[in-house]
């Protein structure tokens, strides 16, 4: 089953401003970091958020689970940087 059948597909621009923003001075996630390894930046966040959609859009969910928060996800695939190259990627 893919998700893009199920819901209707978003992210939000926040989350995606918050992962892409922490630098070298500040205390920076690991997520941070591997974005901005692969040349995702606060100013290019539109072109990760359509690759991680895209995900979700070509893949199958490969598993579900639910706590206090809700219901999560999992789905993974291949994302490509702003360089060309693909990096593979889970998202929940």
């Amino acid at each position: 089953m893919k998700l893009i059948h199920q819901f209707e597909l978003s992210i939000s621009d926040d989350k995606l401003l918050k992962y892409l923003s922490s630098d070298s001075q500040t205390k920076s996630t690991d997520k941070s970091k591997l974005f901005s390894l692969h040349g995702f930046h606060s100013e290019n966040f539109s072109l990760l958020k359509n690759e991680i959609i895209s995900i979700a859009e070509r893949n199958e969910i490969e598993s579900i689970s639910e706590n206090e928060f809700g219901i999560f996800y999992v789905v993974s695939g291949e994302i490509r940087n702003p360089d060309g190259k693909h990096l593979l990627l889970q998202t929940i």
